[in-house]
């Protein structure tokens, strides 16, 4: 519920990113769901971004 709360919270105070992250680009939606959901772990996400942030630098 800790998580939950901040993930709210950082919506609620930014609300234009809320609104690209939520509706322009659905697919953070997409994976924020399948997070609570249980179907993904935030850790898994996390790795995929470091990896592709990787590629990018090198």
């Amino acid at each position: 519920m800790v998580w939950a709360r901040r993930l709210a919270r950082a919506f609620y105070q930014f609300t234009g990113a809320a609104y690209r992250a939520g509706v322009k680009f659905p697919m953070p939606t997409h994976l924020m769901s399948k997070i609570l959901c249980g179907e993904l772990l935030y850790a898994d996400i996390a790795n995929r971004a470091f990896h592709s942030s990787d590629a990018v630098l090198e």
